[in-house]
């Protein structure tokens, strides 16, 4: 009885652990999006496009693995705006239009707006 008792516990402890190594692997990743999506807002606005540029795709990848749309759309809709400011108004298009799906899908009225502005913009 005391062994089932033992192994019970011994049981009871590894799926803890397990569960606390997961719960801190995800808040970690978490982490490291947030700050790559801040690293990227933050050359956007310094003016360091490519540098936002790259951090964007590595932000847009993470947020759709981790099915984060808001900053998905986000990352998206920064990419655009910078093809958009490098002349490249097609490739601009085709992430504004992906954004907007994402925009869509959360229902992010703001988002949806900001984005037909510059679709507006770019067709005249």
């Amino acid at each position: 009885m005391d062994t089932i008792i033992i192994l019970g516990s011994m049981v009871m402890v590894c799926v803890y652990m397990m569960t606390l190594y997961f719960y801190n692997k995800s808040k970690q990743i978490e982490k490291n999006r947030s700050d790559i999506m801040i690293k990227a807002v933050t050359a956007f606005h310094q003016h360091k496009l490519n540098i936002a540029y790259n951090y964007f795709q590595k932000a847009y990848k993470l947020s759709l693995k981790s099915s984060d749309l808001e900053n998905t759309a986000e990352s998206l809709y920064y990419m655009a705006l910078i093809l958009k400011s490098n002349g490249k108004p097609d490739s601009a298009m085709e992430f504004l239009n992906e954004s907007l799906h994402y925009y869509e899908k959360i229902g992010n009225e703001e988002g949806i707006e900001k984005i037909y502005s510059h679709i507006t913009e770019i067709k005249n």
